[in-house]
């Protein structure tokens, strides 16, 4: 961990604590939550990726990201397995490319993957697929947080959520 905490880092610790305390409670069984919850996903306070790098050494994060690419390899039951190096790359490139998502929306992300939202594997779960899948799910991110926006500007001007 960092020498000297920032308030944000120091607030990630004091709900999560250390980067092991942290994965172990967004592991993957909580990407079920995450869909069925999917606006507090958004809205919620769960850490981006970027705080969680401030907070943890890269190390952590990315073993925090490599659980949820080898559940996934695990569900897919893909016969061919991707190297160490690979899913290593691969966490890393989520982590510095996509570093504003949160961690519940990566969560989430990777329920819908599993629903097949995004494609299907045949028998290799291919790196390319994800990040292509990514990119999509930012897309639906966006609309999802601009109709959030417009939903509670909505709220602000009635003071209802019911339009009817």
């Amino acid at each position: 961990m960092p020498q000297k905490l920032s308030e944000r880092t120091r607030l990630v610790v004091n709900r999560y604590g250390d980067g092991e305390s942290f994965a172990k409670k967004f592991n993957p069984s909580l990407q079920v939550v995450c869909a069925q919850n999917v606006e507090r996903s958004f809205k919620g306070n769960a850490p981006s990726l970027a705080l969680l790098g401030e907070t943890y050494p890269d190390e952590q994060v990315n073993t925090w990201i490599i659980a949820q690419l080898m559940d996934l390899y695990k569900f897919a039951g893909v016969k061919e397995k991707p190297t160490f190096q690979q899913v290593l790359e691969l966490s890393v490139m989520i982590r510095v490319e996509y570093y504003y998502l949160k961690a519940s929306e990566l969560l989430l992300f990777f329920f819908k993957l599993k629903t097949g939202e995004y494609g299907t594997f045949y028998g290799v779960v291919d790196p390319m697929v994800i990040m292509s899948a990514l990119i999509e799910f930012k897309a639906y991110r966006k609309r999802q947080l601009e109709n959030q926006i417009s939903r509670d500007f909505l709220y602000c001007i009635v003071g209802t959520h019911s339009f009817v």
